[in-house]
């Protein structure tokens, strides 16, 4: 089902991800960008973030809280 699906989006470098992100988010999916100021490589997400691409923009330990309690609740 194209509504459960979810991108993470990391330290890196480019804007080839977001295009991805993009993709996830228009067919309903959950999408996250690592927050800039703390990733090694703030290009990436900062290029999600200035597109709009990401629904949550959130240090590594917050996405993965953020997953699990999307896991338990998944509606």
């Amino acid at each position: 089902m194209k509504t459960q699906s979810i991108g993470t989006f990391l330290s890196g470098t480019g804007t080839d991800g977001t295009e991805g992100l993009r993709a996830i988010k228009a067919q309903g999916g959950i999408t996250f960008a690592q927050a800039p100021e703390s990733a090694q490589y703030s290009d990436m997400p900062r290029n999600a973030i200035a597109a709009e691409a990401a629904d949550f923009v959130l240090p590594p330990d917050e996405i993965a809280k953020e997953l699990q309690e999307i896991a338990r609740n998944p509606g």
